[in-house]
């Protein structure tokens, strides 16, 4: 009890702050679904994943998937009077959300940085309302995780500066192989992380055996990768298109991502370096002071921070800049708080030297940047994500589940029943209990919209009503 009470007393401020914007991510959660949503992407696809602990996109995201598989059938029989099956999947993004604001708040309040409590719980708090951050901290999709292990990465970065000890680089080793089994692009920040170690340590050489340790703890998150491996054995249906002679042939080439090398490959051209989305949305979702105010601040951190965070930024440049017209604005997420960490050592200098005065100046600045970022955050979740108009995915399986005349009914239904029907049966369980048909496949059971798109499956004598 006297560990927990000294731990709060000590916590006082970030507990509050994950309490507030938790409650505000919740008040927000997805609670529905569009019918371009059901029909395909990252989003439902993510779902799906967890529920059924299948994997997810190449290369499957095994380590989030597993644990939100676990998450889900856990919290679903505790928190299923509260929320809903599509507000129990996105508060998983907002636990990972809530834990990249516990990192940042405590990189931001480090004496290199911040150094001051109110400061550091400001500008969290800015951070915590921004849009892209908000939307997936309240939405069934990886980012967040991402920027928890990112800032989680930068956390032991800055402690190995500080002391550079075996058990941290192994510990940064474990951290970063657990990125290569979530989002590969997170991977980004490992070369300029590279030039720190090596550079404070270059006796590391000389160690064959922490080399090895290094490489293994690296490698020992990687080895989840088995879970998608047995799941695409286990279900040769889960695997897409495709004609693959074996499991392993199909597996190697899931994980090699070559769909999403694939895609990625049209997008890429020489002309037009400046669209409607890039890199406007960068200054548009931090505004022109905090990035340019961050860049800047990134010197006053050293010359060493300064390049580690530098690099990070170039390697990011290249690959937005490559893949502008694809979901850029998705894989920069990560470098966005270490841009406020910029932001918060420029702030502190400009403190130290005219004090109280700035102090004063600087809590009104964040109290505007807080409040207008919020108010334009909350107009954007409003319009495309929370409760609106267009989450009417479901609601063709309903008004057929409504219509069922007796529980295990074979059901044939219409393309949009069929993906509604498959959503409400698998992942909200719903009653009563049907046997789902592929549309145009014959059924005890047609629905009045597969009669009008499939009229070849109605038989008089057995469809009298249809």
């Amino acid at each position: 009890m006297k560990t927990i009470a000294l731990f709060l007393r000590k916590n006082k401020i970030p507990l509050l702050l994950i309490l507030l914007t938790g409650a505000i991510y919740i008040a927000t959660l997805d609670r529905g679904l569009r019918p371009d949503e059901l029909t395909g992407g990252d989003l439902i696809t993510h779902q799906y994943a967890q529920v059924q602990a299948r994997f997810s996109n190449a290369p499957g995201y095994p380590l989030y998937v597993m644990l939100g598989w676990l998450w889900f059938h856990t919290a679903r029989p505790l928190l299923g009077w509260l929320f809903n099956p599509i507000q129990v999947l996105s508060l998983y993004s907002t636990i990972w959300g809530l834990a990249s604001l516990w990192v940042l708040y405590h990189l931001l309040r480090r004496k290199e940085v911040c150094g001051a409590d109110w400061l550091a719980a400001g500008l969290t708090l800015f951070y915590a309302v921004t849009y892209f951050f908000w939307y997936y901290s309240v939405t069934t999709e990886q980012y967040s995780s991402a920027i928890f292990q990112t800032l989680l990465l930068v956390w032991f970065a800055f402690e190995w500066e500080n002391s550079p000890t075996d058990r941290r680089l192994l510990a940064m080793a474990f951290i970063s192989g657990t990125m290569l089994a979530n989002m590969l692009t997170t991977l980004f920040i490992l070369p300029p992380l590279l030039y720190l170690i090596f550079t404070r340590r270059p006796d590391i050489f000389r160690r064959p055996k922490l080399i090895l340790q290094t490489v293994a703890a690296g490698l020992l998150p990687v080895a989840s990768y088995a879970f998608v491996y047995i799941r695409g054995a286990q279900h040769p249906e889960w695997r897409g298109a495709g004609n693959w002679a074996s499991a392993a042939q199909w597996f190697w080439q899931f994980v090699s991502t070559q769909q999403g090398r694939d895609e990625l490959a049209p997008g890429l051209t020489l002309h037009r370096l400046i669209t409607a989305e890039y890199p406007a949305l960068v200054w548009q979702e931090l505004t022109w002071l905090v990035l340019l105010g961050g860049l800047a601040g990134w010197l006053l951190l050293g010359k060493r921070k300064a390049i580690f965070f530098y690099g990070t930024l170039v390697i990011y440049l290249f690959f937005t800049t490559a893949y502008r017209f694809g979901n850029w604005f998705q894989v920069i997420l990560p470098l966005y708080p270490l841009i406020v960490l910029g932001f918060g050592a420029l702030l502190a200098a400009a403190i130290r030297r005219w004090r109280t005065a700035a102090q004063w100046a600087i809590a009104a600045l964040l109290v505007a940047l807080i409040g207008w970022r919020a108010v334009r955050s909350v107009e954007e979740l409003l319009v495309h994500r929370h409760n609106t108009a267009a989450d009417t995915a479901l609601d063709a399986g309903w008004a057929v589940l409504a219509d069922v005349p007796s529980a295990g009914v074979e059901i044939s239904p219409s393309f949009d029943e069929w993906i509604a029907l498959q959503y409400l049966t698998i992942i909200w369980r719903a009653e009563p209990p049907i046997v789902l048909k592929k549309p145009g496949t014959p059924a005890e059971y047609i629905t009045r919209n597969a009669a009008i798109a499939f009229p070849q499956l109605i038989d008089p004598a057995a469809h009298p009503q249809a």
